[in-house]
């Protein structure tokens, strides 16, 4: 767990996220013509309580416009995300993709 944005508890890198992030992935189409594997961008996602996502902040950008935007699509497209048993521990966390 770490503190940004006013202190605000944000989660990351366990096994919880890491299922919330396997969904994304199955919506995010990585841009044609890119190569994306050395490309990494960080997003802290704000849930609801039901999962759905109401805020999206780019936190470590790729430097690659399309697969930063790409990624934002996918997380959009996913919501809403799925919830653990304790889903007030999910409103806010931090997931990394990778090309």
């Amino acid at each position: 767990m770490s503190k940004v944005e006013n202190n605000v508890d944000v989660y990351e890198n366990n096994a919880e996220s890491t299922a919330i992030k396997k969904h994304i992935e199955k919506f995010w189409m990585k841009p044609i013509g890119l190569d994306t594997n050395s490309l990494e961008s960080s997003y802290i996602i704000s849930l609801n309580s039901e999962g759905i996502v109401s805020g999206l902040k780019l936190l470590k950008s790729s430097g690659s416009d399309g697969f930063d935007a790409s990624v934002s699509r996918a997380i959009r497209r996913a919501s809403p995300l799925p919830m653990p048993e304790n889903p007030e521990k999910f409103l806010k966390l931090i997931l990394n993709f990778q090309g």
